[in-house]
């Protein structure tokens, strides 16, 4: 986290009273502004639709506990939301109606969101993600650097690569 706030735990997202931060705690602009976070989703959404600029709510994150606190409750309710969406889309799936010919026959098929759960698990975690990296087994490499001095140049470096194990 940029600014050092924390994700919110399963017991403070289901703890309803831990949810509520008295509005007399919160500057009016910040209560507009995480207004307009929680109907867009998005930092740049909200600065459009409470019409406050993106960079008060970065410096409002870094000096004031409390905006931090709700900050952080309204993105893990967020986040919990849309994680249960995703996955009743992908795993869970939905009915699609069948039709014959423009007619509803009143079967219905069950189809699945892979393409959605694939793009989640490439924002959550950065194994999924394109030209990620993954580290093999262990790996060792040394190096020693051994200076020789020739007699006519005394600067001369010469790099002899070590074992390899």
């Amino acid at each position: 986290m940029a600014f050092g706030y924390r994700e919110a735990t399963a017991q403070e997202i289901t703890d309803q009273s831990a949810l509520i931060v008295p509005s007399e705690a919160l500057l009016p602009d910040q209560r507009a502004f995480l207004n307009g976070y929680i109907q867009a989703g998005t930092i740049r959404g909200a600065q459009r639709l409470s019409k406050i600029h993106h960079l008060y709510h970065y410096q409002w994150l870094e000096d004031y506990a409390n905006y931090q606190a709700a900050f952080v409750r309204i993105v893990a309710i967020i986040e919990a939301g849309n994680a249960e969406g995703i996955k009743t889309r992908a795993v869970k799936g939905w009915l699609e109606p069948l039709s014959y010919k423009g007619m509803k026959t009143g079967q219905a098929i069950r189809r699945y969101d892979s393409a959605l759960s694939a793009l989640y698990l490439k924002g959550v975690d950065p194994k999924f993600r394109d030209g990620a990296q993954i580290a093999v087994g262990p790996a060792k490499i040394e190096i020693s650097i051994v200076q020789t001095a020739p007699a006519g140049d005394a600067n001369t470096i010469e790099i002899n690569p070590g074992s390899k194990e």
